[in-house]
């Protein structure tokens, strides 16, 4: 409803391969009547940053903590803030590191779509906020300022728009946030071995239920 309000055509549709992702882009192309040759799945350059140990973990329990460790520790450029590792080799990934794939991304737009109207479809609020930054040259520290919440739609990102948010001052709720998120990111590092992910909680409850029924 908000694109059509807003008059946009996309003539191309990039999304990630994630569930959510795919299925959005599925109801773009039906509502506003984009051609399935041009409803293009992105492979890799739209993956949500890896963050090693806490990768499974559910949002609630890091995302505070990941905020906070960008705000204090990923300085202009992103290369500081690295999630701890985790033993499987799941990457743990810094702002910067995600820079290179949005970086390749916007490579393969340019070379690909010169002239169309492309709408990227990722699978959270924090690619597409790093890829405004990039846009605007918002120091990379600032990414979860800009966030998007589920389902958000902003129009004709360019660097005029992406540049202006430099003078925008942090919400009460994202300034919460990062109280929050220093605590939790405190108690993370200090309990490592507090950390769940969703497949070890899964584990666990099934474990209880096997027990529950012996």
């Amino acid at each position: 409803k908000e694109l059509r309000s807003d008059g946009l055509a996309p003539t191309v549709v990039r999304y990630s391969l994630a569930a959510a992702a795919i299925d959005s882009s599925d109801i773009i192309g039906k509502e506003l009547k984009v051609g399935r040759d041009r409803i293009v799945p992105e492979f890799n350059y739209m993956d949500p940053r890896a963050i090693g140990s806490w990768d499974m973990s559910q949002a609630n329990m890091t995302k505070d903590a990941v905020w906070a460790l960008d705000v204090d520790e990923a300085g202009r450029d992103g290369i500081g803030g690295r999630p701890p590792s985790n033993e499987d080799g799941t990457p743990h990934e810094t702002l910067a590191d995600q820079v290179v794939r949005l970086q390749n991304l916007l490579s393969v737009l340019e070379t690909l779509y010169s002239g169309d109207t492309v709408l990227l479809v990722f699978p959270d609020g924090a690619g597409p906020a790093l890829l405004t930054c990039l846009i605007g040259g918002i120091p990379l520290n600032r990414v979860h300022e800009f966030e998007y919440k589920s389902g958000e739609v902003r129009l004709n990102v360019n660097y005029e728009s992406a540049h202006a948010l430099v003078e925008s001052k942090p919400s009460d709720e994202y300034t919460e946030a990062i109280i929050r998120g220093r605590e939790k990111l405190k108690s993370l590092l200090d309990n490592p071995d507090d950390v769940l992910n969703v497949r070890d909680q899964q584990y666990a409850e099934e474990s209880r239920q096997d027990e529950e029924l012996k």
